[in-house]
């Protein structure tokens, strides 16, 4: 009889953490959605420009200082709450405040005319130190390593983001304006299934979640409204 107690009593913990785990991720993107709300409502010309010219956030950093606010974050971040945002989770925040706030009357459904968008690539690995001609250290040249493996994923992501909503907009569309980590979001998501896999070239290594999906897909879908002819003005 110890041994089924056992097995019950991991299962029974194990549901529980996952069910931490996911009202977490759950007040997490309610915290990324309130604060790209509130960043725009701060500097709406610099959140449009960094969605649309696809800053990085160095860039966002140094020149558009008001869309890194800490005052947008609630005080539940402090008390337990971690939001982390890599580039594309920053823009997409932003960019989904502003498809509700731009898009909610538009419906496409053909982006042809729209010219294709630059996405950034990584930046080459460098072993020698550019001012003093010196071997980087195994640690610095490490860090690249890293580095560079994120932002593979992300350029990857983002080509990936424009490829399924030019093949199909109509669908990318009821992703996008789906409720926040809803089932409706989850079975828009599955529709999508096809184009997502027809859009991935043979051999190419993707690693994507339900959020990384959402993401690439808003900022790709708002990118691509604005490219239009008239754009979003």
């Amino acid at each position: 009889m110890i041994r089924p107690i056992l097995i019950s009593a991991a299962l029974v913990t194990s549901t529980a953490a996952l069910a931490d785990k996911a009202v977490d991720q759950a007040m997490e993107r309610k915290v990324a959605a309130n604060f790209g709300k509130c960043v725009v409502k701060l500097d709406p010309v610099s959140a449009k420009k960094a969605v649309l010219s696809d800053l990085e956030s160095a860039e966002i950093n140094k020149d558009h200082k008001k869309l890194l606010d800490p005052r947008c974050l609630p005080s539940t971040v402090g008390s337990g709450i971690r939001l982390q945002m890599d580039d594309l989770s920053l823009k997409a925040a932003i960019a989904q405040t502003l498809i509700y706030r731009d898009l909610q009357n538009s419906q496409f459904s053909d982006f042809t005319r729209a010219p294709p968008l630059t996405h950034r690539q990584p930046y080459p690995l460098k072993t020698i130190n550019d001012k003093t001609g010196l071997p980087l250290s195994e640690k610095s040249i490490k860090s690249q390593q890293e580095a560079i493996a994120r932002k593979t994923l992300a350029y990857t992501l983002s080509r990936l983001g424009e490829c399924v909503v030019r093949t199909d907009p109509s669908s990318a569309r009821n992703v996008v304006f789906a409720p926040i980590g809803t089932t409706e979001e989850m079975a828009a998501i599955k529709a999508m299934a096809p184009v997502l896999s027809s859009c991935i070239a043979k051999g190419e290594n993707v690693a994507f979640t339900r959020l990384s999906i959402r993401n690439t897909l808003g900022v790709n879908y708002y990118r691509l409204a604005n490219a239009m002819p008239g754009g979003t003005q």
